[in-house]
């Protein structure tokens, strides 16, 4: 298949339209804004390229059904969608630039801006099993050393109102090894949760999916080891560096 005279590579792939946590939430005006734009700016483009939406699923590697609802803003479509698109379409980046806000439009309203309720929270838990928090990062992170980046762990982990413990690299498999959970609670006894490996990595409120987040983020604990423990580590590797 060709789109303007150039070769398109056709690749194969699975139709994800009915795959729960891509859909819109009807509520959410600005969520329902976003994806209309966004599927009505791939559908412009499909046909200003001459492609009928068979060619177009075909040439993406999903299904004709996922593009229909897609372009009529009934399905938030999938980073890597985006990018196929953009390369199908020949959009030089202008489809791909729309990634960031897709993505917004995956959390739900009252969950969107993680960095505003991480200030409002009055207990904050996260395990990270590749890299170190936000929170205990040093302002030049991507830039530090090994011995600044693991001082500020140390510094923190020294505080009265903060419980830092590390997992060793030679425990037993745990529910962390899916990636990042965060669990947020708020002065009215509300909460919220989010796992790389649970519920497609979306944020939960729901008390029911809260409780499995909890009882994942209670065995990670379990298994890491205790604050005291975990202060003496790091001040041993300090020290050896």
């Amino acid at each position: 298949m060709s789109v303007n005279g150039e070769a398109v590579r056709v690749r194969t792939g699975t139709d994800q339209s009915e795959e729960p946590g891509w859909e819109v939430d009807p509520n959410d005006d600005w969520a329902l804004a976003v994806v209309a734009t966004v599927g009505r700016q791939l559908r412009l483009r499909r046909e200003a390229a001459g492609m009928r939406v068979g060619e177009f699923a075909v040439a993406v590697g999903y299904g004709e059904d996922l593009v229909y609802k897609i372009e009529a803003g009934k399905r938030i479509p999938r980073p890597e969608y985006l990018d196929t698109a953009d390369e199908v379409l020949d959009a030089k980046g202008l489809i791909a630039a729309m990634r960031e806000d897709v993505k917004k439009v995956r959390y739900p309203k009252k969950v969107r801006d993680l960095a505003q309720l991480e200030a409002r929270a009055v207990e904050i838990g996260v395990y990270e099993c590749s890299s170190i928090a936000g929170l205990l990062q040093t302002p030049d992170y991507a830039r530090a050393l090994f011995e600044q980046q693991f001082e500020r762990p140390l510094e923190v982990g020294r505080l009265n109102n903060v419980s830092l413990q590390v997992m060793p690299m030679d425990s037993v498999a745990h529910p962390g090894m899916s990636g990042r959970i965060e669990l947020l609670k708020f002065e009215d006894g509300t909460a919220v949760g989010r796992s790389d490996g649970a519920f497609n990595g979306r944020p939960a409120s729901d008390p029911r999916q809260l409780r499995i987040l909890d009882l994942r983020y209670g065995t990670i604990r379990a298994q890491a080891l205790p604050p005291g423990e975990t202060l003496a580590l790091i001040e041993r590797m300090l020290g050896e560096t």
